[in-house]
């Protein structure tokens, strides 16, 4: 990119816009009412199995990033090489580029049947037993996870405090895949 020699100020590269119009990010939301101590809301993440030549793992990262929205206070709790005994549900995921035809082959699952979470990678109480809140990789540039190939990932919120109506969440999952050397992120099975 060139610019102006009129232009003083250090430029600004918004890589998630850049790779909107790229067609190479992907997103997934949902809203969970009325959940209770005793049945926190759990997600699995599937990274992709291989990633497909001429690329490898050791050169193509895929990105994740989690903010999750509640009205009352939750813990956050994000755990690695997860083991299932059930998937749960298939999570829609969107091509953030409406035009683009890249599809994301990684998933996202919700109410998985959990046999072991695994290792607990990040973990975070958002909000207060009085108060709500948004937390998770709220900064990109700051909480951003480069996750494993052939790994399943668990995210386990659970509320502070059970209410009358429990409490209710929404869950966004961001992602995208890029090559350190490349300046524009090429579209790999996953996030």
């Amino acid at each position: 990119m060139t610019l102006p020699a009129s232009i003083i100020a250090n430029p600004r590269v918004n890589l998630n816009h850049h790779l909107i119009h790229e067609g190479n990010f992907f997103s997934t939301h949902t809203i969970s009412r009325g959940l209770p101590i005793a049945n926190p809301k759990r997600f699995m993440f599937v990274s992709p199995h291989e990633i497909p030549p001429p690329f490898t793992p050791e050169t193509t990262k895929v990105h994740l990033i989690f903010v999750i929205s509640c009205d009352l206070g939750v813990k956050i709790e994000f755990f690695e090489d997860t083991i299932v005994t059930a998937n749960g549900a298939v999570v829609p995921i969107i091509n953030q580029n409406r035009l683009s035809t890249t599809q994301p082959l990684g998933q996202v699952f919700e109410n998985p049947t959990v046999f072991s979470e695994g290792t607990l990678i990040f973990s975070q109480i958002v909000g207060s037993t009085t108060t709500g809140g948004t937390g998770g990789m709220v900064d990109r540039d700051e909480q951003e996870l480069i996750l494993k190939v052939s790994t399943e990932y668990l995210l386990k919120i659970t509320p502070l405090i059970d209410v009358p109506g429990g409490t209710n969440i929404t869950t966004h999952f961001k992602g995208y895949d890029a090559r350190p050397s490349s300046p524009v992120a090429i579209p790999l099975p996953g996030f």
